[in-house]
């Protein structure tokens, strides 16, 4: 089990671990045999919004033009064989998803690629939406996708 920090949004405003505690339900039949903080660069791609701020809420906005994005995955342990951008419905976010029912407005290949371009008019103006790059594995099987980013076009 992989419990990402970039997903926990009190982790950005004070990247520091100082105490980690998981707590199981009552009547939970789980040992747990080994746990390790391994660096996130290493199982999944990053990504870099490229000329926007992040603002207090964790949204990247911008009133008008493209969404530039920077796609890292030069530390995976592996090599992908293929990259996918996913975009969610507006108001939709990633976490409330079903794990392999994704309900998505896009999902665009961009294999090969280290930049990409959002058009304005993938995005809807007035609502959020989060973005994210999905690995593929040799025959196209999806892995651990990036932390997501959440966009609003004003």
């Amino acid at each position: 089990m992989i419990l990402p920090l970039g997903e926990n949004w009190r982790y950005f405003a004070v990247p520091k671990i100082s105490r980690l505690t998981l707590e199981l339900p009552v009547g939970t039949d789980l040992l747990l045999q080994d746990a390790a903080l391994i660096d996130e660069e290493t199982i999944r791609p990053t990504i870099t919004v490229a000329d926007l701020k992040i603002d207090e809420r964790g949204v990247y906005s911008r009133s008008k033009g493209p969404v530039d994005l920077k796609i890292d995955c030069q530390k995976l342990r592996f090599q992908p064989s293929g990259l996918v951008l996913e975009i969610t419905k507006p108001n939709s976010f990633f976490q409330n998803m079903e794990q392999g029912r994704l309900d998505l407005a896009e999902s665009i290949d961009i294999s090969g690629k280290d930049q990409i371009q959002i058009a304005p008019e993938k995005l809807e103006t007035g609502v959020y939406q989060e973005v994210r790059v999905r690995p593929l594995y040799k025959k196209g099987e999806p892995l651990l996708p990036s932390a997501p980013v959440n966009l609003r076009l004003d």
